[in-house]
């Protein structure tokens, strides 16, 4: 580093010239700019566990929800013969409609999700209570139509939680 006042070359680390006592300006490293990191905006702009969520809501009926067989019957029910599980089904597509709809209103869809999968739960428990209190049914002869309606109804839920909702697709 060289003095500003004689020219003279200092040592660095040095805050005054060894010449003529000029006090030396500090050299500092050089800055070197951070890239700024943006979010990658979302393509389509729609919370990923509510589409999830609607999806299995709606194939979910079409599965198989209770499977019994014994020496003299074989009982198979899909969940569309069951009414709450076609209710199912029209509020998964409705799920699809709120998110479609709302997607630009955070506020709103947050609440419409959070209903329509706290009826999606309210739903699929209706049935485990219907399993537990029918006779000859078991826990066990409960198949994936349930299984699917379940995680369908539990995604559509915690979509509508902010947290989740950060999700998109």
């Amino acid at each position: 580093m060289l003095c500003p006042k004689c020219g003279a070359e200092a040592l660095e680390g040095t805050s005054l010239c060894s010449q003529c006592g000029e006090q030396l300006a500090p050299q500092s490293a050089p800055v070197i700019a951070e890239p700024e990191i943006k979010d990658k905006p979302a393509k389509f702009g729609l919370p990923l566990l509510a589409l999830l969520g609607a999806a299995a809501l709606v194939v979910g009926p079409f599965l198989r929800w209770v499977f019994q067989s014994n020496d003299s019957q074989s009982l198979t029910m899909q969940g569309l013969y069951w009414s709450p599980a076609t209710a199912l089904y029209v509020l998964g597509a409705l799920v699809f409609v709120v998110t479609l709809v709302l997607k630009e209103k955070e506020r709103q869809m947050s609440v419409a999700l959070t209903v329509l999968g706290a009826l999606c739960l309210a739903l699929v428990f209706h049935f485990v209570y219907v399993v537990y209190d029918e006779p000859g049914l078991a826990w066990g002869d409960i198949r994936e139509g349930f299984y699917v309606s379940a995680v369908g109804a539990f995604f559509t839920t915690l979509a509508g939680c902010p947290l989740f909702r950060r999700l998109m697709i």
